[in-house]
């Protein structure tokens, strides 16, 4: 990983924007895959149900990653024998109380057994925490899973008028443009995602007036991000009491806290 960073600094600009759509591609590829019009549909359908038939819904697939866990999983095997947990007596969220706590550290010293032996190495697919509140964590999971996981986010982003060809401009912590630049542009394009990709290393009093910019320039409808960035970038557009010269229909944020500032 280390070596494609370095090696990705290295490259001219517009050579970069083709190195992140290769990567924005491929994260099309996994998470948007096959099976993933089927959780979409699916995930929606629940919407229209009853309060009882969602927590119904809730507890029974809580019961079955329990039991996966138990039977499939070496450090919950253990840890189930030694705590004398009986996984028969976990229904519902409010049992999960008998369960210790699981810490980043746990999981870094056992990840060797935290791996379902029902899971074939081949069908695991690495994934990662943001890491905006201390160390990333990595594990592993499965293209199912991934699918399932977008699949919520979606259901909710359609829930507001956001298709998924809209334009975002995206503020995340990815590194994708090289720390050492000093000049814009301070962005780049992830054009299979349809995403502006915002750097929020170089956000600065005397950097922002280029991102206003390029976002009076692109006009994405939707601005997606950590609160931080974003809030930086409208404390801007409030101390110079201007705008963006279109109307922004979406921002929705992620990964951090939302404060009130």
């Amino acid at each position: 990983m280390m070596y494609w960073e370095s090696f990705y600094r290295k490259l001219p600009i517009f050579v970069q924007n083709v190195a992140c759509g290769l990567v924005g591609w491929r994260i099309q590829r996994t998470r948007y895959g096959d099976g993933f019009q089927r959780h979409l549909k699916e995930a929606e359908e629940r919407a229209d149900w009853s309060q009882d038939r969602i927590l119904e819904y809730r507890d029974a697939r809580l019961r079955a990653f329990v039991e996966h866990c138990a039977e499939t999983v070496p450090y919950y095997r253990r840890l189930f024998k030694r705590e004398g947990i009986d996984t028969k007596r976990i229904r519902t969220v409010d049992d999960l109380k008998q369960v210790p706590i699981l810490t980043k550290s746990e999981v870094r010293q056992n990840y060797p057994e935290m791996l379902s032996e029902a899971v074939p190495p081949r069908q695991r697919v690495r994934a990662h925490t943001s890491g905006t509140t201390g160390a990333g964590l990595r594990f592993a999971s499965t293209l199912d899973a991934i699918q399932q996981q977008w699949a919520t986010w979606w259901r909710y982003r359609r829930w507001h008028g956001i298709e998924m060809d809209t334009w975002c401009g995206y503020f995340g912590g990815a590194s994708i443009v090289p720390i050492a630049q000093t000049s814009p542009p301070f962005w780049r394009y992830n054009r299979p995602g349809r995403q502006i990709l915002f750097s929020g290393y170089h956000i600065s009093p005397e950097n922002l007036d280029c991102y206003v910019e390029e976002l009076r320039r692109r006009r994405p409808p939707w601005i997606h991000g950590y609160p931080s960035a974003i809030g930086l970038l409208a404390s801007r557009l409030m101390e110079t009491q201007t705008d963006l010269g279109y109307q922004v229909r979406s921002i929705t944020v992620g990964s951090e806290n939302f404060l009130a500032q």
